[in-house]
């Protein structure tokens, strides 16, 4: 009787010694989470990025393919910066600047050779990101941005009054409001990090660049 006593005993500290363990390792399990979301959350952060990109701007300001008419001849690389701030664990708010240049041939009932056509626009927006996956190396994350475009177009040598051509856009200084853009991409996780975006909309609809986190 006292030998299955002892064997009692000494089943019920196995257990309790067994409970205790697990319950022990949850607390570290639980513990690591928290740590790990800690620094993979993006609230109070600063991100501040530049990059280059590309874009249609040529397709969009001459779609009507050569002959008479208008026409594209060649554009720059979209130079873009933007400023973002974390609001809340996942979502940053930011500005955006971007800035391209294009040539092209002037508009007017013939093609008009010995004349060029400078464009450039100068993007400022507002974005709002939202982070939809996070691991320790990498974060991927999507958005939405809207703003204004500014537009000059001139022409070189400029031409007489009496020319039968002018500016594609009708004149120098244009103002286009809005400009929407939904922009997806993915960026590595440190205080200097590699970004890389794939975007609907203007200004680009691809870019890659670094980033600055603070």
């Amino acid at each position: 009787m006292s030998y299955l006593k002892y064997k009692i005993i000494i089943l019920l500290v196995v257990v309790s010694l067994a409970a205790f363990a697990q319950k022990d390792t949850s607390k570290a399990i639980v513990k690591k989470d928290s740590t790990d979301w800690k620094h993979l959350s993006i609230k109070g952060k600063v991100f501040i990025s530049a990059g280059i990109g590309q874009s249609t701007i040529l397709i969009g300001l001459y779609s009507s393919p050569g002959g008479n008419e208008a026409k594209g001849t060649s554009q720059s690389l979209v130079y873009n910066g933007t400023v973002d701030y974390g609001i809340k664990d996942k979502m940053t708010l930011g500005l955006g600047v971007a800035y391209q240049t294009a040539t092209g041939i002037p508009a007017g009932q013939y093609t008009v050779y010995g004349f060029t056509e400078n464009l450039t626009r100068l993007n400022i927006a507002a974005r709002v990101l939202w982070v939809v996956r996070s691991t320790k190396a990498t974060q991927i994350y999507m958005g939405f941005r809207c703003g204004v475009s500014y537009w000059t177009d001139i022409i070189t040598p400029t031409p007489s009054p009496m020319a039968a051509f002018g500016p594609y856009l009708g004149e120098n200084h244009v103002l286009k409001f809005p400009s929407i853009q939904i922009p997806v991409g993915i960026r590595t996780v440190g205080n200097l990090a590699l970004h890389f975006e794939l975007a609907i909309g203007t200004p680009y609809f691809g870019e890659v660049g670094l980033t600055a986190r603070f």
